[in-house]
């Protein structure tokens, strides 16, 4: 197995791609939120009536397995095992109602902020980063330390990563880290997986709702589409209620 040390070779592009990386994952997130900020409302709007679909079609579906027996459909019965089924789509439906209400409070910072949060982070993920330096992956403390400082970099936090920065050096500097002695292994095909990762992140959501949020005519467009099937999922519901209330005798 090949091993580079980290002062030759191809290490200062590993380095560069682990960071590139990461800045697309972070600036995915806040496309993310900028497009749940835009579109959340309706987006929650349109699962909430796709969800009271499901729900009336599965009580529907339970409904005529007693009137196949013979039976006359027990309502608490039910509802009681419809709920059940429907756990998942309710959570879905929670955090994507919460979802778009943090992206109606978060605050926007001004550039210089973001740029030192990018700065610094850039400073501690040299030092600590789980592929760069293996210590991190073997300390508890560390690791938490990096989870934290990821957190902070992805959320826009200075203070946080500021101060988070402080105690990721009193720590190596507390546990005599000497990371001249890091080494990579099998350098190449790591860069090459992330130049992979990389592209996909960028043809992908949520990176992607970058171009259709700077086109103010696309997101009109999306406001529409949205608004549209909205209506016809209204239609959808209030016929599915009235094909119920016959199975149920009204």
């Amino acid at each position: 197995m090949e091993l580079i040390k980290i002062s030759l070779g191809d290490y200062p592009r590993y380095e560069e791609l682990l960071l590139e990386r990461d800045r697309y994952i972070k600036d995915g997130m806040l496309y993310r939120n900028e497009y749940m900020n835009r579109f959340g409302k309706l987006i929650v709007d349109l699962f909430r009536l796709k969800v009271e679909c499901i729900e009336i079609k599965k009580k529907m579906a339970a409904c005529l397995r007693y009137i196949n027996r013979g039976e006359r459909p027990d309502i608490s019965v039910i509802e009681e095992t419809v709920q059940g089924d429907m756990k998942d789509y309710y959570e879905r439906l929670r955090d994507l109602t919460e979802e778009h209400l943090a992206s109606l409070k978060s605050v926007g910072m001004s550039e210089e902020e973001v740029l030192r949060v990018k700065q610094i982070y850039h400073e501690i993920a040299k030092l600590i980063h789980p592929d760069i330096n293996p210590r991190t992956g073997e300390s508890e403390e560390l690791l938490d330390l990096w989870n934290r400082v990821c957190v902070a970099y992805r959320c826009n936090h200075l203070r946080e990563i500021e101060e988070l920065k402080v105690l990721v050096i009193r720590f190596l500097t507390d546990n005599g880290e000497d990371l001249g002695e890091v080494y990579i292994e099998n350098i190449e095909e790591k860069i090459h997986a992330l130049e992979a990762e990389i592209e996909l992140i960028r043809n992908n959501d949520p990176y992607r709702y970058k171009y259709l949020l700077e086109d103010e005519k696309l997101c009109e467009e999306k406001e529409a589409e949205l608004a549209g099937e909205i209506e016809e999922y209204k239609d959808y519901r209030d016929r599915l209620k009235d094909e119920f209330l016959k199975l149920m005798g009204g």
